[in-house]
């Protein structure tokens, strides 16, 4: 279901995934189960991607017709505990409001951001206050990036060539 590269990082980051047995669901989560992330299958409504820590709720972050746009976005969110754990520093991707990649557009509707990368299908993502960093406004920074790309650059010691560390 998940690619190889995506699979490997997973476990690289010590979390793990989980198919469910019960529904069209995966678990992915690190190893005491305090972050959780949902991958939802929805036939032809494609893909969402929710999160929960602890004990608290699901809540949506995102959602495409294309599971590599989920591989994608959660490959960024665990090089965090990747480089963390290797001594590196910390990866900066633009992620305020209207700091879009030149080639996405984006519109707002219903509490939910919809962006257009390139020839990419659209992505659908939760609007985060305005004084926090917007998970779409960083998608689009490496929306056309592949699962290996993301993960070559997230383990380079300046984060390059698809992010930086300053």
């Amino acid at each position: 279901m998940f690619s190889e590269p995506f699979s490997a990082w997973v476990i690289r980051a010590r979390y793990a995934i989980e198919v469910s047995d019960e529904g069209p669901v995966a678990l992915i989560a690190d190893v005491g189960g305090e972050i959780r992330y949902y991958v939802h299958f929805g036939g032809l409504a494609g893909f969402s991607l929710t999160r929960a820590e602890r004990s608290e709720p699901e809540g949506f972050i995102m959602s495409s017709s294309d599971l590599i746009d989920i591989e994608r976005y959660l490959a960024v969110k665990l090089a965090d505990d990747v480089r963390e754990r290797e001594g590196l520093t910390r990866l900066q991707i633009p992620g305020r409001i209207g700091e879009y990649a030149a080639r996405a557009s984006a519109h707002e509707d219903d509490g939910r951001v919809t962006i257009v990368v390139g020839e990419r299908p659209p992505v659908r993502f939760v609007h985060n206050d305005p004084y926090r960093l917007q998970p779409d406004v960083q998608f689009s920074h490496f929306a056309e990036a592949s699962v290996a790309e993301i993960i070559e650059s997230a383990l380079s010691v300046s984060g390059g060539p698809l992010f930086s560390t300053n």
